[in-house]
């Protein structure tokens, strides 16, 4: 009977999903919900599977009712996993002369003979887990199903076991570690609890896995079904990056780790290398303190006059100070250099010669590039020493506990200025009268 490529297609699912599932019994409908079909395309299909396998391969039991329904009750294991291998029922149509099963892969050309040995020795993944629990089993056997259907070459024990009636495990397990390209170490509580006692399969298992996959980096994938935990996890593997596939996403992850293939493809390495900018070395300076000077203010605190002619001017002073240092400045102190006759004869400080020094101590702390006014004492100008003061200067020096860090001089003509109404103006002694001589 001839079959459309759809219908090949489901006698290939079918057949694969119960291989797998030998043991298990599935009516129609869980068919027609797996696979999207109605119940008479089931029936249909499972009539093709067991009419086709008796006209050639060969490879099952099955009984038929009264009515016509189909039930296949057991497999020939090795006929039907080599059937499985090789193709399937694509393939099997696909010869030009339907013969019997043994003969289907024994072609004549040798290249063929070559990929048919590749497929039947052909062991790419190989899944392992602690059995745990009927609950458990079923969801390794869906997910190692689920693989196959994506192209992997999965196996697990139940799959290896019905291909023998006495199944050697420990062969089996051996043969899981030293044959396959790819081993799926699926964790769980009860894989941790034999594997940290090294006891049953999983036991011996593990001890051969913490030996190997240092040295084979690229073979061993571990994966689980549950949040990431240390209860699930192996002392041994908890360092190591673990999939949860409980997340959809991470399923992509596990495909490029089965295939060998980056998840992000980097540039090539350029040529060229950026230009490293050169910080550039400030000249040494032994004294690291700079402190400006930069000038002082003088505020007009009142006057006498006579006709226009001032008498006394009474000046409040402050000195402006800029810290020109990376560091805060606050260990200094101030001493100014006062013509003697600017001062008032109260104002504390000691004289030398025509200046009167006054110090200025706990002077406030000025930050980096911050300036600051300090108020310094009231002057007070009059019109017999007016003249004479006005062609002197005012000194200022700053110490530190390093000694002298700067030194100006300052014009008191510059310095003392009064508001003519349209600006500030210096004063002259031409500008002061003693009022007898009018």
């Amino acid at each position: 009977m001839e079959y459309s490529a759809e219908e090949i297609e489901l006698m290939d699912q079918f057949l694969n999903h119960m291989y797998t599932n030998k043991g298990y019994s599935f009516h129609n409908s869980y068919y027609m919900e797996k696979y999207k079909v109605t119940y008479e395309v089931v029936e249909f299909i499972m009539e093709a599977i067991c009419e086709t396998s008796d006209n050639g391969p060969n490879i099952l039991k099955y009984d038929k009712s009264d009515g016509g329904h189909y039930a296949i009750v057991d497999f020939y294991n090795y006929k039907c996993q080599k059937f499985i291998n090789n193709g399937g029922f694509k393939k099997y149509f696909s010869l030009p002369e339907k013969i019997n099963f043994p003969s289907v892969f024994t072609v004549t050309s040798t290249k063929s003979n070559s990929n048919s040995d590749k497929s039947m020795n052909k062991k790419e993944v190989f899944v392992t887990y602690s059995w745990d629990d009927e609950e458990h089993k079923d969801r390794i056997i869906s997910f190692t199903e689920e693989l196959r259907k994506n192209g992997f070459h999965a196996e697990m024990d139940r799959l290896r076991s019905q291909m023998e009636t006495a199944t050697d495990f420990s062969k089996m397990m051996h043969q899981a570690i030293t044959d396959y390209d790819k081993v799926i170490v699926v964790l769980s509580k009860g894989y941790k609890i034999k594997a940290e006692g090294f006891n049953a399969g999983v036991g011996k298992e593990y001890g051969m896995i913490i030996k190997d996959i240092d040295i084979s980096k690229n073979k061993y994938i571990l994966v689980c079904f549950e949040p990431i935990t240390n209860e699930i996890t192996p002392l041994e593997f908890r360092s190591r990056h673990v999939l949860d596939l409980t997340k959809s996403d991470n399923y992509n992850d596990l495909f490029a780790k089965l295939k060998n293939e980056n998840l992000i493809e980097f540039s090539e390495v350029a040529l060229e290398k950026p230009i490293i900018q050169k910080k550039v070395i400030q000249r040494f300076e032994l004294n690291d303190e700079k402190i400006e000077v930069v000038k002082i203010n003088s505020i007009f605190d009142g006057s006498s006059q006579f006709y226009n002619l001032y008498q006394k001017i009474d000046f409040k002073l402050q000195i402006e100070l800029k810290n020109d240092t990376i560091e805060g400045i606050s260990d200094y102190n101030i001493e100014i250099h006062y013509p003697l006759k600017l001062t008032n004869y109260d104002v504390a400080g000691r004289i030398e010669g025509e200046y009167k020094i006054c110090l200025y101590e706990k002077c406030p702390k000025i930050f980096p590039g911050q300036s600051k006014n300090i108020n310094l004492e009231n002057v007070s100008l009059t019109h017999s020493y007016a003249e004479k003061v006005l062609k002197d200067t005012i000194t200022v020096k700053v110490y530190s506990d390093k000694g002298l860090l700067t030194e100006k001089k300052f014009p008191v003509e510059d310095v003392l200025l009064v508001n003519n109404g349209h600006g500030n103006e210096k004063l002259t002694g031409e500008m002061f009268s003693d009022g007898k001589n009018w």
